[in-house]
């Protein structure tokens, strides 16, 4: 059976030659290389990153958003700030899920944030039906 450098074992560890793990802060791979210039050398076939999603906006779009949809200067969490809040959310995921089809984590935490735009929706229709119509008319939502 031949060795391979991934099989680690007595025989592989014995040998003069080192393994150590080579790439950047995202990208990792096993290389058994002898010195550094050895190692310099090797040029970087692929990187491995992370896929999900950050869940967050940042902190520039949602003070942004904050400000065009709040009821006061000191409104931060009305429904309108929040339906606004989630929209852009579900703008970013959906964004994410195009470039990264299988990413089935962000797809249910999408599906999580639809809901609860939706069960947002509900709530200010039934409380502030003004409201409501402006709101979608702005963020160029279906009725509920």
């Amino acid at each position: 059976m031949s060795q391979s450098a991934f099989t680690v074992g007595s025989s592989f560890a014995a040998s003069s030659r080192a393994p150590f793990l080579v790439g950047s802060k995202n990208s990792t791979f096993f290389c058994p290389l002898n010195s550094q210039e050895q190692r310099q050398s090797v040029p970087v076939v692929f990187e491995i990153q992370a896929t999900s999603a950050s869940p967050n906006l940042a902190p520039e779009i949602k003070l942004q958003t904050i400000q065009k949809f709040q009821r006061s200067p000191s409104d931060t969490g009305s429904a309108e700030v929040q339906v606004a809040l989630l929209s852009s959310r579900i703008t970013y995921m959906t964004e994410h899920l195009k470039a990264h089809p299988k990413d089935f984590a962000s797809r249910r935490g999408l599906y999580k944030m639809v809901a609860s735009r939706k069960s947002q929706l509900r709530f200010l229709k039934t409380v502030d039906f003004d409201s409501y119509a402006v709101l979608l008319k702005k963020l160029s939502l279906k009725p509920v």
